[in-house]
């Protein structure tokens, strides 16, 4: 198998080729337009090593990188669970929900929130205040995560519009953001939080 694309570099055409090894299986990933801006992905655990060539007919070089994925949610679950909780999917399974908050250990995962603390969920909040005042949403938003506030006015319409979005932030801090829109009746309006953003 080879997978080669032709790539323009001072009047001469370069042939890169990435090739990523898992023990005995072997891929070939077609980069993009420059070879800076070549992606890799993984789906699974392990070392891989990938090995960048590159040509211009009469010279060609080689390099070999190691690199090591790990299973993110193993990993943030080791942060919280003893050997003998991660031994119990009642616990820490993707679907337990050991502090009772109604967030699952996958929810929790994907939130960045902490699955044994049942004050730490994404939970949406609505505040109102005088008639015709805008309606203020607030919640707690973690560090390095993206969001995006959605809209439904009708229950069951499956499709919900962008209100805002949030930019990832250093540290973990209140979002508040406030709905202008006249609604003519306010009980007909549906909210929610996403993460990652879209």
């Amino acid at each position: 198998m080879s997978a080669f694309k032709q790539m323009p570099h001072r009047k001469r055409t370069e042939f890169v080729r990435l090739i990523i090894s898992l023990a005995r299986r072997t891929a070939l990933l077609a980069p993009t337009n420059t070879a800076t801006r070549t992606k890799a992905g993984f789906t699974q655990a392990g070392v891989y090593t990938l090995r960048l060539t590159a040509g211009d007919g009469v010279f060609t070089r080689t390099a070999d990188v190691l690199v090591t994925v790990t299973n993110g949610i193993a990993t943030w679950k080791a942060q919280y669970f003893t050997a003998a909780e991660l031994a119990n999917p009642a616990i820490s399974g993707d679907a337990a929900d050991p502090d009772g908050d109604g967030h699952t250990n996958l929810q929790e995962y994907v939130a960045g929130t902490k699955p044994r603390d049942p004050a730490s969920r994404l939970e949406l909040k609505a505040e109102f205040s005088v008639s015709g005042a805008p309606l203020k949403l607030r919640f707690d938003a973690m560090a390095g995560k993206t969001y995006s506030l959605q809209f439904n006015n009708g229950f069951g319409i499956s499709q919900w519009t962008k209100l805002a979005d949030v930019a990832p932030a250093s540290t973990n801090r209140v979002v508040e953001t406030f709905d202008f829109s006249p609604v003519i009746d306010p009980g007909l309006r549906f909210y929610r939080v996403v993460t990652p953003g879209d």
